[in-house]
């Protein structure tokens, strides 16, 4: 470290190194099909082009981003059919207060398993993280069945 004297010499007993988080991208069958993005490239469009990247979108989210994008994208014009969170737990209450208040559908617990298409995507099934539970959730909500995204 430089200094008016000199060089100082700084040697710590222990150091944390926080590098952040990265996204992870979901894994799931036909992941690979046009229409399905990860989150950033999508409020990415939005802001660098002015363009929405559909006009439905479902969120399969594991972080508060994901929920932030959701609602980002919502209040710019996309119309969001549902949020499903692999996590069960420590979302940000303020977070899925503004899903409710938008009526956007919201389960956690659940995840993307499949999207359907072929030129674009069609629709999406979500399954419990589990994998035991697949397009149905203990609350009725009709989006949790495959979803068109036309």
């Amino acid at each position: 470290m430089p200094s008016t004297n000199g060089y100082l010499e700084i040697r710590a007993g222990s150091v944390v190194i926080a590098t952040g988080c990265v996204e992870r991208p979901l894994i799931f069958d036909h992941n690979e099909r046009p229409g399905v993005c990860r989150f950033p490239a999508r409020t990415g469009w939005r802001r660098t082009y002015g363009l929405l990247p559909g006009e439905h979108a479902v969120f399969s989210v594991g972080d508060d981003l994901g929920l932030e994008a959701a609602l980002d994208l919502n209040d710019l014009g996309l119309r969001v059919l549902g949020v499903a969170d692999c996590r069960l737990d420590g979302q940000g209450p303020e977070l899925i207060e503004a899903l409710r208040q938008r009526n956007i559908p919201f389960v956690s617990g659940w995840v993307a398993s499949k999207a359907h298409g072929h030129k674009v995507v069609e629709g999406v099934t979500i399954s419990s993280i589990d994998g035991v539970r697949q397009g149905n959730s203990p609350v009725t909500w009709s989006w949790l069945r495959p979803v068109l995204c036309r």
